[in-house]
């Protein structure tokens, strides 16, 4: 009976060792990460430096323009959505000594992707409303003929108009008539000055640049008077 006693002590005392030596053990390990659970990194940690950053996204509340010309620090320049070309050139650090803002819009509205080119004074107009800053300088009329201006030539048609005597007609009056313009008409003056009055339509044909074909189709619009 004692040695049962003793047996069961000695087992006990034994699981006590083993529970407390395991307790100990883990006691040690409890500020470690237990297996097979991912810890979170703690906050403000850096980001591996072989991960991909996410690229930048376009502000949708912002334009990029590109200011050229005669402003003193060209370049892309980048401003909130519904600024001005003006906003643009003085960011661009303002118009040149040499610059002629008068030819552009300054009021328009910059767009995205927008280049405001600022020309010299004394260039020629810009042709594209986009580098003008959003108003092309409009065109000039070419300067009118006054002679044409003071007298407007209407071509005859038909010979049921009326024909043109070539010995009292005007240079306008020559004018009107099909195949001649203002260059053939002075030369036909100058032919009546020099030669005589014409005696036939026929001496046409002695004038430089009249043919054949064309004196054919000067024929039955002219007439030959005393």
């Amino acid at each position: 009976m004692q040695r049962l006693i003793r047996s069961q002590l000695l087992g006990l005392g034994a699981l006590f060792a083993v529970v407390i030596a395991l307790s100990a053990y883990y006691g040690l390990r409890g500020r470690t990460q237990p297996p097979g659970i991912n810890v979170a990194p703690p906050v403000g940690a850096k980001k591996n430096a072989a991960a991909p950053e996410d690229p930048p996204a376009a502000d949708p509340a912002a334009v990029t323009v590109h200011v050229a010309g005669e402003v003193r620090s060209p370049g892309v320049y980048r401003l909130v959505v519904g600024s001005r070309v003006q906003d643009f050139v003085q960011e661009a650090g303002g118009p040149t000594a040499a610059a002629d803002v008068n030819a552009i819009n300054l009021a328009a509205i910059a767009t995205d992707g927008q280049q405001i080119r600022v020309p010299r004074l004394g260039a020629p107009p810009l042709s594209d409303p986009v580098a003008a800053g959003g108003s092309a300088a409009p065109p000039r009329r070419a300067r009118e003929d006054p002679r044409e201006a003071g007298t407007r030539v209407t071509k005859l048609t038909s010979p049921s108009q009326g024909v043109i005597d070539l010995n009292r007609a005007s240079e306008a009056d020559l004018e009107r008539v099909p195949g001649i313009g203002p260059a053939m008409a002075a030369r036909i003056l100058d032919y009546r000055t020099t030669a005589g009055p014409f005696r036939s339509p026929d001496d046409l044909g002695q004038i430089s640049g009249i043919g054949t074909r064309k004196l054919e189709r000067i024929r039955p619009f002219v007439t030959v008077g005393p």
